[in-house]
């Protein structure tokens, strides 16, 4: 037997719709629960990337989040944060830079390298995508009825652990 998300496999039980939240205990398994939720979650975010503006590569869009999380970086670190050949992220800094997204300057650890860092034009897109993302979100969110809203609200807590992890 499948289901949207795959296939079922026996496992044990997890309780759905306590607190008020959903309309009844259904007792999805484990196996269940994590292929429904893979797909809603993959779906929404295939949506969002779809309606990105600017021309961000989904590549590029993850080498510019990393920079701004990590501040300055070596392009050696960035390639391997990233999961990618060095030679792939040079050229991909280096069009990035052409782009004004991101600087490099010198390493005052090694005055070989430089550091590769997040530009005011990269910032600017970050926040752009950011903010167009939020809108679409809003506006999905503001189309569900209240008590599926709350139902997202409550599972905030539970969502964020399992991207904490």
């Amino acid at each position: 037997m499948t289901s949207s998300g795959g296939p079922v496999v026996a496992g044990s039980r997890a309780r759905v719709g306590s607190a008020g939240i959903g309309t009844a205990d259904v007792g999805l398994s484990d196996a269940e629960l994590a292929g429904r939720l893979r797909v809603a979650v993959g779906l929404l975010v295939r949506r969002l990337r779809q309606r990105d503006p600017g021309h961000l590569s989904p590549a590029q869009l993850s080498a510019l989040v990393t920079i701004e999380a990590a501040g300055p970086v070596r392009n050696g670190d960035l390639a391997a944060r990233e999961n990618v050949a060095a030679p792939t992220m040079t050229r991909m800094v280096g069009a990035m830079e052409e782009a004004g997204l991101v600087s490099r300057g010198p390493d005052p650890s090694d005055a070989r390298g430089s550091l590769v860092s997040l530009a005011p034009g990269g910032a600017a897109a970050l926040r752009a995508l950011r903010r167009e993302r939020n809108n679409i979100l809003i506006e999905k969110l503001a189309a569900l009825p209240p008590e599926q809203r709350a139902a997202l609200e409550a599972a905030l807590p539970a969502l964020e652990a399992l991207r904490d992890e």
